[in-house]
């Protein structure tokens, strides 16, 4: 959950399409 959360920050636009799937 760390590491997603640094994608988050770093695109927070792209969050939604990174965390998405990737919780799913």
């Amino acid at each position: 959950m760390r590491h997603y959360e640094l994608m988050v920050i770093l695109d927070p636009e792209l969050e939604e399409r990174t965390v998405t799937p990737s919780l799913e």
